[in-house]
């Protein structure tokens, strides 16, 4: 069994939510569920006060594991899990991959919308942002529009250069510092939001975690999981070692364990000490160097290490386009 998959399952079978609630099991005819709204909330627990831990984006394969009150509990392709009120219309493993092999767009614009006509001045089905995955149904409607379809069924057209079709996207990626520099730029200024995932709002690691994605890699959820990613470069502090790409992650020494970290805070490494992380109300750039305007001395001062996921997936990512829940 290839490493990733076994990645996959076994965080599909170790990772558990800490909600506790009564609930009623799935049927296993429907355990799946495709990501219909631009954006879904999903929470620590089955209630609206509860902790928004992460969202999920259009057209993201979910396993639903159980459900109550109105809400159900999901798992997302990186094995993370939670609860969300959304509508959700329940689907077979057959019909999971019976989609998947649609033609297929992502958006890669920041934002855009589908209009219900091929009238871009017309009435919007819905806003999307980047990483939504529609559906394309009609190659030629008109010459800057695409017919596509949402999870749910709606329709609508999107303006083709807000998106590509997902084997174009899958051959034009170059997954590579300067790549992952030019993306996360694209951010800078999006306000700061607790388990964001998307252009609307990002935290330290979704902001990681939507870069990457848009170079066909799954990042795990939280900084301190993607920690344990990818291939070290550099722990000293010295910073000799950092490529444009690296991922930096910040926390303190364990108490009880001065071998280990605590890691809450990860940003992306530019050049020149310069690094870019959501922090302080929103994605903005600083500096590992005293001598910078942009010094950031709380983080630097609690800095740990880096690791680099470049050219392909390693320890504990996965390739969108290999991942069992998108084939």
């Amino acid at each position: 069994m290839q490493r990733w998959m076994l990645a996959v399952l076994l965080l599909c079978c170790t990772h558990a939510s800490n909600a506790q609630a009564d609930t009623t099991g799935v049927p296993h005819a429907e355990t799946w569920a495709l990501v219909s709204q631009s954006v879904l909330n999903i929470r620590r627990e089955p209630d609206y006060r509860a902790e928004m831990t992460t969202q999920a984006l259009l057209g993201t394969p979910l396993k639903l594991m159980a459900k109550t009150r109105g809400w159900t509990k999901v798992q997302t392709p990186e094995g993370y899990e939670g609860w969300t009120s959304a509508p959700l219309s329940p689907i077979d493993s057959l019909e999971l991959h019976k989609r998947n092999k649609q033609p297929r767009v992502i958006v890669t614009d920041n934002n855009s919308f589908v209009y219900a006509t091929a009238n871009e001045h017309g009435e919007i089905v819905t806003e999307v942002v980047m990483g939504n995955i529609l559906y394309l149904e009609n190659f030629n409607a008109q010459k800057h529009l695409y017919k596509v379809a949402l999870p749910d069924g709606r329709k609508g057209f999107i303006n083709r250069a807000a998106v590509k079709k997902w084997n174009d996207w899958k051959t034009s990626i170059l997954l590579t510092g300067t790549s992952i520099e030019k993306l996360s730029k694209r951010f800078l200024g999006v306000p700061y939001f607790w388990g964001g995932t998307s252009p609307r709002g990002l935290d330290c690691s979704g902001l990681t975690k939507t870069t990457y994605l848009m170079h066909g890699i799954i990042l795990p959820r939280d900084a301190r999981q993607q920690y344990l990613t990818g291939t070290p470069v550099d722990s000293a502090g010295s910073f000799s070692k950092l490529a444009k790409g690296d991922l930096l992650f910040f926390g303190r020494k364990d108490k009880t364990d001065s071998t280990k970290y605590n890691i809450i805070h990860t940003a992306i490494y530019l050049q020149n000490a310069q690094f870019i992380h959501a922090n302080d109300g929103y994605v903005q750039i600083n500096s590992l160097n005293p001598a910078d305007k942009n010094y950031d001395k709380h983080n630097h001062s609690r800095y740990v290490a880096a690791k680099r996921i470049l050219n392909q997936p390693v320890n504990g990512t996965w390739s969108i386009f290999e991942h069992p829940w998108y084939r």
